[in-house]
């Protein structure tokens, strides 16, 4: 009976089902994340209509009736299409702007870390052996800004707020080795650094100048 997106959508709405979206698909995955043995439901979504309804799909232990909802062209994106996630980004920008302004206050009132970190019920992490080439914090994750803005920090000021990828941070640096690198150590990270880059950069180029196309997902 609800052979069309508009049936579909409102069936599911006066059966109070709330379906299993999956975004982002690419044309070579194995399975939808979260739905086991699903390459079947993939290469079928690769090859219908926008707004079109599988059929019955037995995937493993589940029975499967699908819509198409959106198909995303190669190039850049519609702006519908990302909309969400660019609202994502400006709530937590502004987010971030609002925590800033009320550390900025807390640090010129009372430049003390375990006092502000007592008023934000957050709690303090100290990281040890940090240096410009780190690119992550043990307990904060991918954070290349608070690391760039730590190496700079004079030793026993606050320093900050910083707004990272995962977070905004104020900074404490306790001591600095102030150790200097010898030419040899940096001549050889850098020539490491080149020969992986050497290894792996001119096949990419290569496929790229090529312009290969894909198509195992016809047979696969």
């Amino acid at each position: 009976n609800n052979n069309t997106g508009e049936k579909f959508v409102e069936a599911l709405k006066k059966q109070g089902i709330n379906p299993m979206k999956a975004s982002y698909l690419t044309e070579n995955m194995r399975e939808v994340p979260g739905l086991p043995n699903s390459r079947e439901l993939i290469r079928w979504a690769f090859s219908a209509k926008p707004n079109s309804i599988s059929g019955v799909m037995e995937l493993g232990d589940r029975f499967v009736v699908a819509r198409l909802a959106q198909v995303r062209e190669k190039g850049l994106p519609e702006p519908d299409q990302v909309k969400d996630q660019i609202a994502i980004i400006i709530r937590r920008d502004k987010k971030a702007q609002q925590i800033m302004q009320r550390l900025q206050e807390e640090m010129n009132a009372t430049p003390n870390l375990p006092l502000i970190a007592q008023k934000e019920s957050a709690k303090i992490d100290t990281v040890y052996d940090l240096t410009f080439a780190s690119y992550a914090l043990p307990s904060a994750g991918f954070e290349p800004a608070v690391i760039a803005a730590a190496s700079v920090c004079p030793v026993q000021k606050l320093a900050g707020p910083v707004k990272g990828n995962n977070g905004v941070f104020v900074l404490q640096v306790f001591a600095d080795g102030n150790q200097e690198v010898s030419k040899d150590i940096t001549f050889s990270r850098l020539e490491n650094n080149y020969l992986n880059r050497a290894n792996y950069e001119p096949v990419n180029v290569l496929k790229k100048l090529a312009n290969i196309k894909d198509l195992r997902s016809k047979f696969y």
